[in-house]
């Protein structure tokens, strides 16, 4: 990619905040959701939504960016690894959940020190829940959740449970919906826009229990604003999701799969253009 000559040094713009930038561009499967469209619906089984209890999770998010500057090509890699506890209780006619953050155990890239992980060490967050997995406001509880770590730590919370059809789950159902989510992430205001693809397939066994398998597909678009070392900076791309989801049958959340790969074009005000790559895979597992 050609680009124009610059009036400063573009070393500052490094791995360490674009990293950090692209871990905030893609979610999992969860989040507000808007303009969902029901296909196909079959009337024949009983359906799952989510239901009263707790659990605890190991989650896992480890990626992989590439930048290019001036026609030299820079890498990083970056990683985090969480474990919390889940309760899902009955309030009144709806559900409320509390998620508290037990442990950071491993952390790496994007500027994060282990400082900021140990701040994180039991953070709770409460919040509404409806049986098809909408998510009301976090409402902080206890502990530190401030920093970027902190901000990306929360929207993995927003993002937890995955989206059920109205109505709950059940093998065959299939939909389809659109998020639009806003969020800051090291000082950089981020817009995605996704259009997702939902389905249904099948029981399985996972975790040692019976589960329903539903997978999401998602194309994105993302738009950002920000500033480093007084130079502004604006951020468009696109990318796309595959996650795979697992509900157990009694209305437990298993875990999931996802990998998310996105590509976007960051341009200076002085004059500089530079594409990022990034690659991102996601696990959570449920512990018991």
């Amino acid at each position: 990619m050609k680009t124009r000559p610059a009036r400063v040094s573009t070393s500052k713009f490094g791995p360490v905040l674009l990293s950090a930038v692209c871990i905030g561009c893609a979610g999992s499967a969860g989040g507000p959701r808007a303009g969902a469209v029901m296909v196909d619906l079959m009337a024949t089984e009983a359906t799952v939504t989510y239901q009263p209890v707790m659990a605890s999770y190991e989650g896992t998010t480890r990626g992989h960016v590439e930048q290019e500057v001036n026609g030299q090509l820079t890498t990083s890699d970056f990683s985090l690894r969480y474990a919390l506890t889940v309760q899902v209780d009955q309030s009144d006619s709806a559900l409320s959940a509390t998620m508290t953050i037990d442990s950071i155990p491993e952390v790496s890239g994007a500027g994060f020190a282990a400082e900021q992980a140990l701040g994180l060490r039991g953070t709770s967050f409460t919040t509404t829940l409806s049986p098809t997995g909408r998510l009301g406001k976090l409402s902080k509880a206890d502990g530190s959740a401030t920093g970027q770590l902190g901000e990306i730590v929360t929207r993995l919370l927003e993002d937890f449970f995955p989206a059920l059809p109205d109505g709950g789950a059940k093998p065959g159902v299939r939909w389809e919906d659109t998020l639009e989510a806003s969020n800051t992430i090291g000082g950089v205001d981020i817009t995605r826009k996704a259009v997702r693809q939902h389905e249904v397939v099948e029981w399985t066994t996972h975790a040692g229990e019976r589960a329903l398998h539903i997978t999401t597909i998602s194309s994105y678009d993302l738009t950002g604003v920000g500033s480093q070392f007084g130079q502004e900076f604006t951020l468009s791309g696109q990318g796309r999701q595959y996650v795979h989801q697992y509900i157990g049958e009694h209305g437990r959340y298993l875990g999931r799969i996802m990998a998310d790969t996105s590509d976007a074009l960051v341009d200076v005000d002085v004059g500089i253009s530079i594409p990022i790559r990034q690659t991102r895979a996601d696990t959570l597992s449920i512990i018991t």
